[in-house]
């Protein structure tokens, strides 16, 4: 009978703690779209330089590349954008995408040691006290 008892109650508090997790707001804002690879762009700097160009690929993680028409790329760095927006409709972008991103091999392990102690918790939870 307690055995029956704790894995309900696990079940329950499993499903209440899920509900936050699955409502969804309706007044989120649609962030902009990533800037592709060969747009046309308008971007603003914090020094109000302001380049208009073709989005270029990415050097590293430090920036992406801006080809204005005279030729003369740009290198952008990312914390330097005020504002980025394209250049034929006017609409906000965001900085190009990266690419895929991978998780660092510290981030898989502390994923890793927080399963592993959720999963002993609720197994001592499930399992009955000896004596």
């Amino acid at each position: 009978m307690k055995r029956t008892l704790r894995s309900g109650i696990v079940l329950i508090l499993t499903g209440l703690l899920g509900i936050p997790l699955s409502a969804e707001s309706t007044q989120r804002v649609k962030p902009p779209e990533h800037a592709k690879k060969g747009e046309q762009i308008i971007v603003t700097l914090r020094d109000g330089r302001e380049i208009r160009g073709e989005v270029g690929g990415w050097i590293d993680d430090v920036g992406f590349h801006v080809r204005p028409a005279d030729g003369s790329t740009w290198l952008v760095h990312p914390e330097d954008i005020v504002t980025m927006c394209d250049a034929g409709t006017g609409t906000p972008v965001d900085v190009p995408s990266r690419g895929p991103h991978r998780m660092s091999a510290g981030t898989k392990a502390l994923i890793a040691i927080g399963a592993t102690i959720a999963g002993l918790f609720l197994l001592r939870a499930m399992i009955p006290p000896m004596g």
